[in-house]
């Protein structure tokens, strides 16, 4: 076994209130060209790359030539078809970005503060004056939310085992298929999650596997942390230097997969588990999904958050874009899991304010 990330809590969000930025499950074809017309000439933008589960779209532009005139500005209503992230990359090409948003690369003093379980001084004056901003950040238009589509077939409900239900009934089992998503409470316990905390958030100096988190890349290397702002180490089973606390958190994500290969015969093999630290600052990870055609093996999405105190100024919902236009901002709350189907929900995690730990488990 090895790897994991995220849990959450739910507050409904009105489809109207959606996000800033995604992998557009159609979009996530390995190019997309959009061409960005002026009334002089046309430039053309290609933006190269899948898109969802830490994928680096690049982007060329070939530019009209000049006719001796000056050319209006590009016409950008016709990037409303464009996931955010893609249009952050094409905008900031043509030196236009409006949805530039601040660096949410971690720090030394936001290292430190998420050691210790604390807030640093810039966490505290953002949490102080960021819900207005967080609320602009992560807005779209109705218009812009599409529905997903009925759900891609990850396991039969027709025959489901309940002798081998033990985590999860079979009421949840058809939920997970049907809806996409599922949450689960008092997963661990609260003595453990407590435990576990402790663990991940002890003296940085000491803590090797807080050396170990680095920021978060997408595929062939790229990184820009106003896209995905948070610090990631995988984890593996045979790991010896794993405090007890996460390697039993592990254990259980990892249980997950083979309950479901005997209640629905799912028939996975095998997980991948990653740590994943937002540090604060307004931190986030734009709208996206989890693999893609071509991308990597992964049917379920199990995430555990370990939060707690988590309130909810301090951020970090977990924004899932469901069938039918339902959009739901799931809270970060300790000792959640969340389980949704990796290829068909779209999500993407708001403007973090103070330290935020998830752990992930992908069921391939």
């Amino acid at each position: 076994m090895s790897a994991a990330t995220d849990s959450a809590g739910l507050t409904d969000a009105a489809a109207k209130s959606s996000d800033t930025g995604a992998v557009d499950s159609k979009l996530a074809t390995p190019t997309a060209a959009l061409i960005i017309a002026g009334s002089s000439g046309s430039a053309t933008a290609t933006v190269t790359g899948g898109g969802g589960g830490g994928t680096a779209p690049s982007v060329a532009t070939d530019k009209p030539k000049s006719t001796g005139a000056a050319a209006k500005k590009p016409n950008f209503n016709l990037m409303s078809a464009l996931p955010p992230h893609l249009k952050l990359q094409i905008l900031s090409i043509l030196k236009q970005n409006p949805l530039e948003q601040p660096s949410a690369q971690p720090d030394s003093k936001s290292a430190a503060a998420a050691a210790s379980g604390g807030v640093t001084a810039t966490d505290a004056t953002s949490a102080a004056t960021s819900a207005a901003a967080a609320a602009a950040a992560t807005k779209t238009a109705d218009s812009e939310i599409e529905d997903i589509g009925p759900p891609p077939l990850v396991y039969s409900t027709t025959n489901i085992k309940s002798e081998h239900c033990l985590r999860l009934s079979p009421a949840q089992l058809t939920e997970l298929q049907t809806a996409g998503y599922i949450i689960c409470d008092g997963v661990l316990g609260a003595d453990k999650c407590t435990a576990l905390h402790a663990d991940l958030t002890s003296s940085a100096a000491n803590n090797k596997l807080m050396e170990r988190l680095k920021p978060a890349g997408m595929k062939k290397g790229w990184k820009q942390s106003d896209t995905r702002g948070d610090t990631i180490c995988w984890l593996h089973s045979d790991d010896t230097d794993l405090p007890p606390s996460l390697r039993h958190a592990m254990s259980v994500l990892d249980s997950y997969r083979t309950e479901l290969n005997r209640s629905v015969d799912l028939k996975s093999e095998i997980t991948h588990t990653q740590l994943a630290l937002y540090s604060g600052g307004g931190a986030r990870y734009v709208r996206h999904c989890d693999t893609y055609p071509g991308g990597p093996k992964r049917r379920l999405t199990v995430i555990y958050y370990v939060n707690p105190g988590w309130e909810k100024e301090h951020g970090g919902c977990l924004r899932l874009f469901g069938p039918n236009k339902v959009v739901r901002d799931i809270e970060p709350r300790a000792d959640r899991v969340l389980i949704f189907l990796s290829a068909w929900i779209e999500h993407e995690v708001l403007p973090v304010f103070k330290p935020r730990f998830a752990l992930t488990t992908w069921i391939g």
